[in-house]
């Protein structure tokens, strides 16, 4: 069901008046005051003519009176949230129960519903059509700037998806990069250290060499030395090398365990 302001020219006004001359009279008047006027000869055809497009439908009372309007009602129920077709529709001056029951229950089912009572003139006529134009014109410009708020709903979500996706992708490679960063310090504190353990172990090496070649040169001295004086001196500073030696290696220990150490693959 096309619900879109008709295209070509002036604003199309359907006619349904199947008795007498109130169609081509209805017709010829809209027609004169600027309107598309287009005569629809049965029910069906004015259905047909709100599917393709209109401003407003001009009806007599008595097209409808006793008919089966079940498709027309039923094109009224499905109109989008923001569509309110307007219906004129011609009465007449009848005010029998019936009548009025059925006008009321009309009115109720058509929902936006002008009524004008026989005989009409023609200013009121034209001006009540006019009046329904250019209210289903507002609703036209609500049906557009509802189309434009989705569209920019739409936009705006397509932008926030991208955007959460481009914030997703650089949070990532922020973490890589920590990740990366971490892994880079952490070898640089193992080869640290590797280092300081090295320097370490360079420096008690020749501290003990120190000490065995004192120990060593004692040793040999002492074989050569028939003087008791000087074998207790020898004696003496190999002793001195000795203690050396232990306390080193009681720093060692006590260094070892303040250090707990851990086997890794170097």
């Amino acid at each position: 069901m096309p619900q879109t302001p008709v295209e070509h020219g002036a604003p199309r006004v359907l006619v349904l008046a199947p008795t007498g001359r109130d169609g081509p009279a209805s017709v010829g008047l809209l027609r004169r005051a600027g309107l598309d006027a287009l005569v629809c000869e049965d029910l069906a055809a004015l259905i047909a003519g709100l599917d393709q497009g209109a401003e407003a439908a001009f009806v007599a009372e008595e097209a409808l009176h006793l008919q089966p309007i079940e498709a027309l009602l039923a094109w009224v129920d499905r109109q989008p949230p923001w569509s309110d077709m307007p219906f004129v529709v011609l009465t007449s001056h009848r005010q029998q129960p019936t009548v009025v029951a059925a006008r009321g229950a009309l009115v109720a089912s058509l929902r936006n519903v002008s009524l004008l009572e026989r005989p009409v003139q023609a200013i009121t006529l034209t001006s009540t059509i006019q009046a329904a134009v250019r209210a289903r014109r507002r609703q036209y410009e609500v049906q557009a700037h509802l189309a434009e708020r989705e569209d920019a709903a739409r936009r705006l979500e397509e932008l926030v998806v991208a955007r959460t996706q481009e914030l997703g992708a650089a949070n990532t490679e922020l973490r890589e990069q920590i990740a990366e960063r971490e892994r880079v310090e952490e070898s640089l504190r193992h080869a640290q250290r590797i280092e300081a353990i090295g320097q370490l172990t360079g420096g008690v090496a020749h501290d003990f060499n120190n000490l065995l070649m004192v120990i060593s040169g004692g040793l040999d001295m002492l074989g050569r030395q028939k003087d008791p004086a000087r074998q207790r001196r020898l004696m003496e500073g190999m002793r001195q090398a000795a203690g050396r030696g232990a306390a080193l290696t009681r720093q060692l220990l006590a260094f070892s365990r303040r250090q707990a150490l851990r086997a890794e693959a170097v």
